[in-house]
Protein backbone atom coordinates (compact mmCIF):
# COMPACT_ATOMS: atom_id res chain seq x y z
CA UNK A 1 0.00 0.00 0.00
CA UNK A 2 2.78 2.38 0.92
CA UNK A 3 4.59 1.53 -2.31
CA UNK A 4 1.44 2.30 -4.32
CA UNK A 5 1.05 5.67 -2.59
CA UNK A 6 4.68 6.50 -3.36
CA UNK A 7 4.18 5.58 -7.00
CA UNK A 8 1.07 7.80 -7.10
CA UNK A 9 3.01 10.72 -5.66
CA UNK A 10 5.82 10.16 -8.16
CA UNK A 11 3.28 10.07 -10.98
CA UNK A 12 1.72 13.34 -9.84
CA UNK A 13 5.15 14.95 -9.59
CA UNK A 14 5.95 13.73 -13.10
CA UNK A 15 2.67 15.04 -14.50
CA UNK A 16 3.28 18.41 -12.90
CA UNK A 17 6.68 18.61 -14.57
CA UNK A 18 5.37 18.12 -18.11
CA UNK A 19 4.31 21.20 -20.11
CA UNK A 20 1.35 19.26 -21.53
CA UNK A 21 -2.07 19.53 -19.92
CA UNK A 22 -2.87 16.28 -18.10
CA UNK A 23 -6.35 15.56 -16.72
CA UNK A 24 -8.16 12.78 -14.93
CA UNK A 25 -11.94 13.05 -15.24
CA UNK A 26 -14.87 11.07 -13.97
CA UNK A 27 -17.66 9.54 -15.98
CA UNK A 28 -19.90 12.30 -14.59
CA UNK A 29 -18.02 14.92 -16.62
CA UNK A 30 -16.10 16.56 -13.76
CA UNK A 31 -12.35 16.80 -13.27
CA UNK A 32 -10.92 14.51 -10.60
CA UNK A 33 -7.40 15.84 -10.84
CA UNK A 34 -5.39 18.02 -13.20
CA UNK A 35 -1.74 18.89 -13.62
CA UNK A 36 -0.32 22.28 -12.69
CA UNK A 37 -0.13 23.18 -16.41
CA UNK A 38 -3.95 23.03 -16.61
CA UNK A 39 -4.28 25.45 -13.71
CA UNK A 40 -1.66 27.75 -15.23
CA UNK A 41 -3.14 27.64 -18.76
CA UNK A 42 -6.80 28.17 -17.85
CA UNK A 43 -6.15 30.57 -14.96
CA UNK A 44 -8.56 28.87 -12.55
CA UNK A 45 -7.58 27.48 -9.15
CA UNK A 46 -7.67 23.73 -8.60
CA UNK A 47 -10.84 24.08 -6.49
CA UNK A 48 -12.57 26.12 -9.21
CA UNK A 49 -11.72 23.54 -11.86
CA UNK A 50 -13.00 20.64 -9.77
CA UNK A 51 -16.22 22.44 -8.78
CA UNK A 52 -17.66 22.91 -12.30
CA UNK A 53 -18.46 20.41 -15.12
CA UNK A 54 -15.69 20.28 -17.72
CA UNK A 55 -18.17 21.56 -20.33
CA UNK A 56 -18.36 24.80 -18.35
CA UNK A 57 -14.81 25.68 -19.50
CA UNK A 58 -15.30 24.69 -23.17
CA UNK A 59 -15.80 27.42 -25.78
CA UNK A 60 -19.57 27.72 -26.53
CA UNK A 61 -19.02 27.05 -30.24
CA UNK A 62 -17.27 23.74 -29.44
CA UNK A 63 -19.58 22.39 -26.72
CA UNK A 64 -21.76 20.26 -29.02
CA UNK A 65 -18.83 18.64 -30.84
CA UNK A 66 -16.99 18.05 -27.56
CA UNK A 67 -20.07 16.37 -26.04
CA UNK A 68 -20.40 14.14 -29.12
CA UNK A 69 -16.74 13.10 -28.94
CA UNK A 70 -17.00 12.47 -25.19
CA UNK A 71 -20.01 10.20 -25.70
CA UNK A 72 -18.03 8.15 -28.23
CA UNK A 73 -15.12 8.04 -25.78
CA UNK A 74 -17.33 6.58 -23.04
CA UNK A 75 -18.42 3.90 -25.50
CA UNK A 76 -14.83 2.72 -25.70
CA UNK A 77 -13.55 4.74 -28.67
CA UNK A 78 -10.08 6.16 -28.01
CA UNK A 79 -9.91 9.85 -28.83
CA UNK A 80 -6.99 10.87 -31.06
CA UNK A 81 -6.10 14.26 -32.53
CA UNK A 82 -9.21 16.04 -31.30
CA UNK A 83 -8.95 19.81 -31.20
CA UNK A 84 -11.25 22.19 -29.38
CA UNK A 85 -11.22 25.54 -27.65
CA UNK A 86 -11.39 26.40 -23.96
CA UNK A 87 -12.00 29.78 -22.36
CA UNK A 88 -9.60 30.96 -19.68
CA UNK A 89 -10.75 32.76 -16.57
CA UNK A 90 -9.78 36.08 -18.20
CA UNK A 91 -11.85 35.21 -21.33
CA UNK A 92 -9.00 34.35 -23.68
CA UNK A 93 -9.33 31.46 -26.13
CA UNK A 94 -7.03 28.46 -25.79
CA UNK A 95 -6.75 25.80 -28.51
CA UNK A 96 -6.07 22.31 -27.11
CA UNK A 97 -5.14 19.15 -29.01
CA UNK A 98 -6.32 16.05 -27.10
CA UNK A 99 -5.61 12.36 -26.76
CA UNK A 100 -8.00 10.64 -24.32
CA UNK A 101 -8.66 7.11 -23.06
CA UNK A 102 -11.59 5.87 -20.99
CA UNK A 103 -10.94 3.14 -18.39
CA UNK A 104 -14.30 1.44 -17.99
CA UNK A 105 -13.44 -0.53 -14.86
CA UNK A 106 -12.40 2.58 -12.95
CA UNK A 107 -14.92 4.83 -14.76
CA UNK A 108 -12.29 7.50 -15.33
CA UNK A 109 -10.93 9.30 -18.38
CA UNK A 110 -7.22 9.91 -18.69
CA UNK A 111 -6.50 12.77 -21.09
CA UNK A 112 -3.46 14.70 -22.22
CA UNK A 113 -3.50 17.85 -24.36
CA UNK A 114 -1.01 20.08 -26.09
CA UNK A 115 -1.56 23.81 -26.12
CA UNK A 116 -1.72 24.70 -29.82
CA UNK A 117 -2.96 28.25 -29.38
CA UNK A 118 0.06 29.98 -30.88
CA UNK A 119 0.22 27.63 -33.87
CA UNK A 120 -3.53 27.92 -34.44
CA UNK A 121 -3.44 31.70 -34.32
CA UNK A 122 -0.59 31.71 -36.83
CA UNK A 123 -2.52 29.29 -39.05
CA UNK A 124 -5.69 31.38 -38.91
CA UNK A 125 -3.69 34.54 -39.48
CA UNK A 126 -2.07 33.05 -42.59
CA UNK A 127 -5.46 31.86 -43.81
CA UNK A 128 -6.93 35.31 -43.35
CA UNK A 129 -4.02 36.96 -45.16
CA UNK A 130 -4.27 34.42 -47.97
CA UNK A 131 -7.98 35.16 -48.29
CA UNK A 132 -7.24 38.88 -48.47
CA UNK A 133 -4.62 38.18 -51.14
CA UNK A 134 -7.19 36.17 -53.10
CA UNK A 135 -9.60 39.09 -52.81
CA UNK A 136 -6.96 41.45 -54.19
CA UNK A 137 -6.23 39.06 -57.08
CA UNK A 138 -9.95 38.78 -57.80
CA UNK A 139 -10.28 42.58 -57.70
CA UNK A 140 -7.31 42.94 -60.07
CA UNK A 141 -8.80 40.39 -62.49
CA UNK A 142 -12.20 42.09 -62.31
CA UNK A 143 -10.62 45.48 -63.00
CA UNK A 144 -8.68 44.02 -65.93
CA UNK A 145 -11.81 42.43 -67.38
CA UNK A 146 -13.68 45.70 -66.90
CA UNK A 147 -11.00 47.54 -68.88
CA UNK A 148 -11.11 44.84 -71.57
CA UNK A 149 -14.87 45.19 -71.73
CA UNK A 150 -14.55 48.93 -72.24
CA UNK A 151 -11.97 48.48 -75.02
CA UNK A 152 -14.17 45.82 -76.64
CA UNK A 153 -17.16 48.15 -76.51
CA UNK A 154 -15.17 50.94 -78.13
CA UNK A 155 -13.98 48.58 -80.85
CA UNK A 156 -17.50 47.38 -81.55
CA UNK A 157 -19.40 50.63 -81.14
CA UNK A 158 -16.90 53.04 -82.66
CA UNK A 159 -14.42 51.36 -84.99
CA UNK A 160 -16.91 48.84 -86.36
CA UNK A 161 -19.45 51.60 -86.91
CA UNK A 162 -16.88 53.79 -88.70
CA UNK A 163 -15.92 50.84 -90.89
CA UNK A 164 -19.61 50.31 -91.67
CA UNK A 165 -19.90 53.96 -92.72
CA UNK A 166 -16.86 53.58 -95.00
CA UNK A 167 -18.43 50.47 -96.54
CA UNK A 168 -21.70 52.34 -97.13
CA UNK A 169 -19.85 55.18 -98.84
CA UNK A 170 -17.96 52.73 -101.04
CA UNK A 171 -21.25 51.08 -101.96
CA UNK A 172 -22.67 54.51 -102.90
CA UNK A 173 -19.68 55.21 -105.14
CA UNK A 174 -20.14 51.81 -106.78
CA UNK A 175 -23.78 52.52 -107.51
CA UNK A 176 -22.90 55.75 -109.33
CA UNK A 177 -19.78 54.60 -111.19
CA UNK A 178 -19.95 52.96 -114.60
CA UNK A 179 -16.22 52.52 -115.21
CA UNK A 180 -15.47 48.76 -115.28
CA UNK A 181 -11.93 49.16 -113.92
CA UNK A 182 -13.17 51.22 -110.99
CA UNK A 183 -15.97 48.72 -110.37
CA UNK A 184 -13.39 45.96 -109.81
CA UNK A 185 -11.42 48.10 -107.33
CA UNK A 186 -14.58 49.17 -105.56
CA UNK A 187 -15.73 45.55 -105.27
CA UNK A 188 -12.37 44.70 -103.73
CA UNK A 189 -12.73 47.62 -101.30
CA UNK A 190 -16.22 46.44 -100.33
CA UNK A 191 -14.92 42.94 -99.59
CA UNK A 192 -12.04 44.35 -97.57
CA UNK A 193 -14.33 46.63 -95.57
CA UNK A 194 -16.68 43.73 -94.81
CA UNK A 195 -13.70 41.67 -93.65
CA UNK A 196 -12.52 44.60 -91.54
CA UNK A 197 -15.92 44.92 -89.84
CA UNK A 198 -16.04 41.18 -89.09
CA UNK A 199 -12.45 41.20 -87.80
CA UNK A 200 -13.18 44.10 -85.48
CA UNK A 201 -16.26 42.34 -84.11
CA UNK A 202 -14.33 39.09 -83.61
CA UNK A 203 -11.50 40.94 -81.89
CA UNK A 204 -13.99 42.78 -79.70
CA UNK A 205 -15.60 39.53 -78.64
CA UNK A 206 -12.32 37.72 -78.01
CA UNK A 207 -11.20 40.58 -75.75
CA UNK A 208 -14.43 40.56 -73.74
CA UNK A 209 -16.90 37.73 -74.46
CA UNK A 210 -20.17 39.43 -73.50
CA UNK A 211 -22.05 36.35 -74.68
CA UNK A 212 -21.18 34.61 -71.38
CA UNK A 213 -23.33 37.13 -69.54
CA UNK A 214 -26.03 37.24 -72.20
CA UNK A 215 -26.45 33.57 -73.14
CA UNK A 216 -24.26 31.52 -70.78
CA UNK A 217 -20.96 29.69 -70.88
CA UNK A 218 -22.10 26.77 -73.05
CA UNK A 219 -23.36 29.10 -75.81
CA UNK A 220 -20.18 31.18 -75.64
CA UNK A 221 -18.02 28.07 -75.92
CA UNK A 222 -20.09 26.83 -78.86
CA UNK A 223 -19.55 30.17 -80.60
CA UNK A 224 -15.80 30.01 -79.89
CA UNK A 225 -15.53 26.54 -81.43
CA UNK A 226 -17.62 27.53 -84.45
CA UNK A 227 -15.50 30.63 -85.10
CA UNK A 228 -12.30 28.61 -84.69
CA UNK A 229 -13.52 26.08 -87.25
CA UNK A 230 -14.63 28.81 -89.65
CA UNK A 231 -11.36 30.74 -89.47
CA UNK A 232 -8.88 27.85 -89.49
CA UNK A 233 -10.77 24.98 -91.15
CA UNK A 234 -10.10 22.75 -88.14
CA UNK A 235 -13.01 20.77 -86.67
CA UNK A 236 -13.69 21.95 -83.14
CA UNK A 237 -16.49 20.49 -81.02
CA UNK A 238 -17.60 21.06 -77.44
CA UNK A 239 -19.85 19.58 -74.77
CA UNK A 240 -20.81 21.01 -71.38
CA UNK A 241 -22.29 18.80 -68.66
CA UNK A 242 -22.51 20.85 -65.48
CA UNK A 243 -24.79 23.27 -63.65
CA UNK A 244 -23.17 26.43 -64.95
CA UNK A 245 -25.66 28.58 -63.03
CA UNK A 246 -23.82 27.56 -59.86
CA UNK A 247 -20.49 28.84 -61.20
CA UNK A 248 -19.47 32.46 -60.49
CA UNK A 249 -19.11 34.65 -63.57
CA UNK A 250 -15.39 35.08 -62.90
CA UNK A 251 -14.88 31.30 -62.98
CA UNK A 252 -16.78 30.95 -66.26
CA UNK A 253 -14.69 33.74 -67.71
CA UNK A 254 -11.47 32.01 -66.59
CA UNK A 255 -12.65 28.73 -68.12
CA UNK A 256 -13.38 30.54 -71.38
CA UNK A 257 -9.90 32.14 -71.33
CA UNK A 258 -8.33 28.72 -70.72
CA UNK A 259 -10.17 27.35 -73.75
CA UNK A 260 -9.12 30.34 -75.84
CA UNK A 261 -5.44 29.93 -74.98
CA UNK A 262 -5.55 26.15 -75.42
CA UNK A 263 -7.04 26.55 -78.92
CA UNK A 264 -4.36 29.09 -79.84
CA UNK A 265 -1.65 26.75 -78.55
CA UNK A 266 -3.09 23.87 -80.57
CA UNK A 267 -3.16 26.00 -83.70
CA UNK A 268 0.44 27.18 -83.37
CA UNK A 269 2.13 24.08 -81.95
CA UNK A 270 0.11 20.98 -82.84
CA UNK A 271 -1.35 21.49 -86.36
CA UNK A 272 -4.37 19.27 -85.57
CA UNK A 273 -7.24 18.19 -87.78
CA UNK A 274 -9.76 18.10 -84.92
CA UNK A 275 -10.11 19.42 -81.36
CA UNK A 276 -12.67 18.53 -78.69
CA UNK A 277 -13.50 20.48 -75.54
CA UNK A 278 -15.38 18.73 -72.74
CA UNK A 279 -16.48 20.28 -69.43
CA UNK A 280 -18.24 18.10 -66.88
CA UNK A 281 -18.93 17.84 -63.18
CA UNK A 282 -17.65 14.57 -61.70
CA UNK A 283 -18.62 14.24 -58.06
CA UNK A 284 -17.05 17.19 -56.26
CA UNK A 285 -14.79 18.03 -59.19
CA UNK A 286 -15.24 20.21 -62.26
CA UNK A 287 -13.11 18.73 -65.05
CA UNK A 288 -12.16 20.48 -68.30
CA UNK A 289 -10.62 18.24 -70.97
CA UNK A 290 -9.21 19.53 -74.27
CA UNK A 291 -7.98 16.94 -76.78
CA UNK A 292 -6.40 17.35 -80.19
CA UNK A 293 -5.18 14.85 -82.82
CA UNK A 294 -2.15 16.92 -83.74
CA UNK A 295 1.55 16.23 -83.96
CA UNK A 296 2.06 15.58 -80.25
CA UNK A 297 5.31 16.21 -78.39
CA UNK A 298 8.21 14.39 -76.84
CA UNK A 299 8.27 14.81 -73.01
CA UNK A 300 11.26 17.18 -73.03
CA UNK A 301 9.68 19.44 -75.66
CA UNK A 302 6.32 19.35 -73.86
CA UNK A 303 7.89 20.41 -70.55
CA UNK A 304 9.56 23.35 -72.27
CA UNK A 305 6.31 24.49 -73.84
CA UNK A 306 4.41 24.20 -70.54
CA UNK A 307 6.99 26.35 -68.80
CA UNK A 308 6.18 29.18 -71.22
CA UNK A 309 2.38 29.04 -71.03
CA UNK A 310 0.19 31.22 -68.84
CA UNK A 311 -2.41 28.45 -68.71
CA UNK A 312 -0.84 27.00 -65.58
CA UNK A 313 -0.94 30.33 -63.75
CA UNK A 314 -4.60 30.87 -64.62
CA UNK A 315 -5.48 27.33 -63.51
CA UNK A 316 -3.57 27.68 -60.25
CA UNK A 317 -5.35 30.96 -59.50
CA UNK A 318 -8.53 28.85 -59.31
CA UNK A 319 -6.81 26.21 -57.13
CA UNK A 320 -6.97 23.87 -60.10
CA UNK A 321 -4.82 20.88 -61.00
CA UNK A 322 -3.14 21.05 -64.40
CA UNK A 323 -1.92 18.01 -66.36
CA UNK A 324 -0.98 17.30 -69.97
CA UNK A 325 -0.45 14.00 -71.77
CA UNK A 326 1.08 13.97 -75.24
CA UNK A 327 2.43 11.34 -77.60
CA UNK A 328 4.45 12.06 -80.70
CA UNK A 329 2.20 11.86 -83.79
CA UNK A 330 -0.84 10.91 -81.66
CA UNK A 331 -2.01 14.21 -80.23
CA UNK A 332 -2.26 15.94 -76.87
CA UNK A 333 -4.78 15.96 -74.01
CA UNK A 334 -5.01 18.78 -71.51
CA UNK A 335 -6.93 18.04 -68.29
CA UNK A 336 -7.78 20.72 -65.75
CA UNK A 337 -9.60 19.80 -62.53
CA UNK A 338 -11.16 22.15 -60.00
CA UNK A 339 -12.57 21.27 -56.58
CA UNK A 340 -16.05 22.80 -56.38
CA UNK A 341 -15.46 23.77 -52.75
CA UNK A 342 -12.59 25.99 -53.92
CA UNK A 343 -14.59 27.48 -56.76
CA UNK A 344 -17.34 28.45 -54.28
CA UNK A 345 -15.41 28.66 -50.99
CA UNK A 346 -17.06 29.49 -47.68
CA UNK A 347 -16.09 32.94 -46.41
CA UNK A 348 -13.23 33.00 -43.92
CA UNK A 349 -13.98 34.89 -40.76
CA UNK A 350 -11.48 37.47 -39.50
CA UNK A 351 -9.16 36.19 -36.80
CA UNK A 352 -10.87 38.30 -34.15
CA UNK A 353 -14.22 36.72 -34.98
CA UNK A 354 -12.77 33.19 -34.76
CA UNK A 355 -11.35 33.92 -31.34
Amino acid sequence: MKEAMNLNKMLIRFLNKTPDLVCIAGKDGYFINVSDSVVKTLGYSMNELLAQPIAHFVHPADKALTAYKRAALLQGETLHDFENRYLTKSGDVVWLHWTSVYFKDAEVVFAIAKNNTRRKQQELGLKERFTRFQTLVSHFKSSLEKDKKQVAAELHEELAQLAAVVKADIQWVKNYTADAALQDRIEHALSASELLIQSIRNLSYSISPAMIEDLGFAEALEWLCAEFTLQHNIACSQAVFCEEEALPHEVKLDLFRICQEALNNCLVQAQPQAITIHLAQTGKLLVLTITDDGAGFEPAVLNGLLAQTSLRERVESLHGVFSVESTKAKGTTLVVSFALEHINPAPVLPLAAVN
